[in-house]
């Protein structure tokens, strides 16, 4: 058929029908009740192939036939296969491909080294091909964001949560274990199959960095879900529905017992009838590799145990097997179709985002869904943008900003402006940063992106961060900018390389922009950090404004943008309990914009983890946390101090309410308590102590325990009458020497 299509030649045409019936073999029938057959003789079919090789030799052209997967096939049809390729030799105009691995062909061959002769009599060129292991860390780091989240309508902020999951993936095919790992997921067809699964799964739809959830341990039990799915049914059916099974029994007896486990276990016993990649799946997630993971994670809960109230195991068995839930087709028209005429905008006088955003489906009045959609697909589409475009995005989203709710709605677990913060930076990484011809990335261009953040040459006076905090944006903003800021710090592993390396650049042309991660956060987030300092530092320490003061006074209406009557609307209660529980979560969004703010811009975290403002100088490359102890004494002197304001008070005790810490334990009711650390919450102690020194009698002797107030947070409601005292010992505890400042509710 291809040579007819490709070749004119009229005498082809009845040579191509003989060769079709001789492919057919054998033609059967019955005569007077016996069965014959007729077979084409061996003459006819080598004059046949003769004159077929004649015809391509008029043509000048070569037939190439590939033969793909060839090993899949039973030991019957290799053979048939083979010698049909032997028997048309000789057709000199045609070249044979075999594909297959040698391995799994002579899999069940008595005598392999027979079987391997056999073969090298058919095949006269062998050409070998082997896994690439910088490929996979390359599609598993950059490309396949490329090839799959174009056709996504996932957030920003999820696909960077995806990220991280397949940081962590290299991470693992980096480490000891590597070898172990490369015949699950050692080539290219066998990533992207995982990476498929994962966006099938849905699995970004959760932050891992706010539950229990060991990426290690996800990633295990996915491959085991993807690969040996049996396993992975057996696991699920014994350890959900509040069932506990072989597999957590076990997991819990080797993490708490010092006693050799037998091998009559009946977990070793299913473990050691598993195919090897199986069973070292399982040995990580339920044997010493599990406890190695435990180890190196133990902040995170990974323990993948069912015994007991916490079921961590069948939390993870439920994340993978509910979140199936597609994106609905029938709306995902309507966004693309935005997307793809924002993109042919040619006019830089004419926001095009705006115009389709003025459209009644995109209307806020009815929530904020609509709008999380678009810039999740512009974002993703952003990578052929030209400047206009990507102007116009930058633009408009940072406009909508206030626009936008920091209350969660529709399902989402934080509010579409945070979110935006998100599609922001990726914008800022996919698109934001100049570009030659042919596209290419380079230092010089790359730093465009810090340009455009920082304000400077083409992009002088429309800086992103004194964009997001101008002044007519109040309080609020600050929560906006210091998300940018966290967003891009190298630790978090959101794989943002030209955000990251712009930083870098940007404050030393020449500098390395690869190494130690620990040294990439402390360059690449200094700059920002002194900006950002620099910023609040005008803004409120040089005039003496209180910020915590202006969280408290900003309207609730301002922490729901233009969707606060259709938040109002939503919440399925009676009236009364509709307005009540709509305050508690702007009161939840206040506490946490508080105590977000003042963390980021206080502690003094070093480069090791994720780095704080507080850990940089006002100016310089010293690092000796002089920006920590400017706004540990804005905050002690300033804002909590009752000598300038006698509500001052209120500000210092509602900090102290807003950051307990989950004490695990009989003795401490496994509930949030005061701890020493936990009130500092970034604040220098030494400071904390001295303040409570100078302020703390006066204070109790306010009597504040005996007022009706509460403190919401996202975690616990803490209580004036009930927890002040609490607290008040801790803060007495602090100036005593060697003294435990936990407090024991017994």
């Amino acid at each position: 058929t291809t040579i007819q299509n490709q070749v004119y030649a009229p005498e082809f045409q009845p040579l191509a029908s003989r060769y079709s019936r001789m492919l057919k073999g054998k033609a059967g029938f019955s005569f007077l009740g016996f069965k014959l057959s007729l077979e084409p003789s061996n003459e006819t079919i080598d004059e046949m192939l003769h004159d077929i090789d004649e015809v391509l030799k008029r043509a000048g052209r070569r037939l190439v036939v590939v033969v793909d997967d060839l090993d899949r096939l039973e030991p019957k049809l290799v053979n048939n296969v083979l010698f049909t390729v032997r028997r048309t030799y000789n057709l000199s105009q045609a070249s044979y491909i075999l594909c297959y691995d040698l391995e799994n062909l002579l899999l069940g061959k008595e005598d392999g080294e027979k079987a391997r002769e056999f073969l090298e009599k058919f095949v006269m060129i062998q050409y070998s091909l082997f896994i690439d292991r910088a490929s996979i860390k390359k599609y598993l780091l950059n490309n396949w964001i490329n090839e799959q989240v174009t056709q996504l309508t996932a957030s920003s902020e999820k696909i960077l949560q995806l990220s991280s999951v397949l940081t962590t993936l290299v991470e693992m095919l980096e480490g000891d274990k590597a070898d172990e790992y490369m015949p699950i997921v050692g080539d290219l067809r066998k990533v992207k199959r995982f990476v498929n699964t994962l966006l099938l799964l849905q699995i970004e739809t959760i932050d891992l960095d706010k539950t229990d959830f060991c990426r290690f341990s996800l990633i295990n039990l996915l491959l085991l879900h993807l690969h040996y799915p049996g396993v992975f049914r057996r696991i699920y059916s014994e350890e959900t529905d509040f069932h506990t099974g072989i597999f957590s029994k076990f997991n819990n007896l080797s993490r708490t017992d010092s006693t050799k486990v037998e091998s009559g276990d009946p977990f070793i016993q299913y473990l050691e009838k598993q195919e090897t990649s199986a069973k070292f799946l399982l040995n990580e997630l339920f044997g010493e590799g599990e406890k190695r993971v435990h180890t190196e994670l133990k902040q995170r809960k990974a323990s993948l145990s069912n015994v007991g109230s916490d079921r961590n195991l069948e939390k993870y068995l439920k994340l993978i097997v509910r979140l199936a839930i597609p994106e609905p087709r029938d709306t995902y028209i309507l966004y693309w179709s935005a997307v793809e005429r924002v993109k042919v905008n040619k006019d830089s006088h004419v926001s095009a985002i705006e115009k389709e955003l003025k459209r009644d489906e995109f209307s806020l009045k009815l929530g904020e869904h609509a709008h999380n959609k678009f810039w999740s697909i512009l974002v993703n589409q952003s990578h052929g943008f030209t400047n206009i475009v990507v102007d116009d995005a930058i633009n408009t989203l940072i406009e909508l900003l206030p626009q936008y709710s920091l209350v969660a709605m529709d399902g989402m677990h934080i509010g579409q402006r945070p979110s935006s913060i998100y599609s922001l930076i990726r914008l800022l990484d996919i698109a934001g940063w100049g570009r030659t011809n042919a596209q290419r990335r380079s230092r010089d261009n790359v730093a465009e992106v810090a340009y455009r953040i920082f304000g400077q040459n083409m992009h002088e006076g429309k800086g992103i961060i004194a964009r997001l905090v101008s002044y007519e944006r109040g309080a609020l903003a600050w929560d906006d900018l210091l998300t940018f800021r966290l967003s891009c710090s190298v630790k978090r592993g959101n794989q943002l390389h030209n955000i990251n390396s712009a930083l870098i650049l940007f404050e030393e042309s020449e500098a390395k922009t690869d190494g130690l991660v620990s040294d990439l956060e402390r360059n690449g987030m200094r700059k920002l950090s002194q900006e950002i300092a620099s910023l609040f530092k005008a803004r409120y320490i040089d005039t003496e404004r209180n910020f915590l003061s202006e969280i408290d006074d900003t309207p609730n209406k301002n922490f729901l943008g233009k969707a606060e009557e259709y938040l109002a609307e939503r919440v399925e209660e009676t009236p009364n309990q509709r307005i009540d529980i709509l305050v508690n979560k702007i009161d939840t969004e206040r506490s946490s914009l508080k105590t977000f703010v003042t963390y980021q811009l206080c502690n003094t975290t070093p480069p090791e983890n994720e780095v704080g403002c507080g850990f940089y100088d006002e100016s310089g490359t010293e690092d000796l946390g002089g920006i920590s102890r400017i706004m540990n004494d804005y905050f002690f002197n300033i804002c909590f101090n009752p000598k300038i304001d006698e509500n001052n008070i209120f500000h210092f005790i509602n900090h102290c309410l807003m950051n307990f810490t989950r004490q695990y334990g009989r003795d401490y009711e496994d509930k949030y308590q005061p701890t020493k650390n936990g009130l500092a919450a970034g604040f220098d102690i030494s400071a904390m102590k001295q303040y409570w020194s100078e302020h703390g009698d006066l204070i109790k002797s306010k009597r504040l325990e005996n007022q009706v107030a509460k403190i919401i947070t996202s975690n616990y409601i803490a209580t004036y009458k009930e927890d002040l005292p609490a607290v008040f010992n801790v803060l007495d505890g602090m100036l005593q020497p060697d003294i435990d400042c936990t407090y024991n509710a017994l």
